[in-house]
C-alpha cells in the first residue's frame, strides 16, 4: 500500500520516533516551515525559519537530520 505522507508528516514521524523535542509545523499563512520545541516543563518554543518553504522535501529532510542531530548533542533551539 503506497504511504500519502508529505515530506512535513514523514519529517515529525522520524523526530517523534527518535524522540527528539523538536517538531515542524506549517502555517495557513506563510510558505515558510517554524520549527518549535516542548521544553521539560511542556511549554513550547518556536522559530520560524524564511528560506525553508514547507513543499520542499529536500530542504525538510535536511532539516531533519540537522534537528536529530541537534538533539544528540543536548542543543537547543537558538542554535539552528
Amino acid at each position: 500500500m503506497p504511504s500519502h505522507l508529505t515530506p512535513l508528516q514523514r519529517c515529525n514521524g522520524a523526530l517523534r520516533s527518535f524522540g527528539v523535542p523538536f517538531r515542524l509545523r506549517e502555517h495557513r499563512r506563510s510558505q515558510w516551515v517554524t520549527v518549535y520545541e516542548v521544553l521539560p516543563d511542556r511549554r513550547t518554543r518556536e522559530r520560524s525559519l524564511p528560506g525553508i518553504p514547507v513543499s520542499d522535501g529536500a530542504a525538510l529532510e535536511q532539516l531533519c537530520e540537522r534537528l536529530l542531530s541537534m538533539a544528540r548533542q543536548g542543543l537547543p533551539l537558538e542554535s539552528l
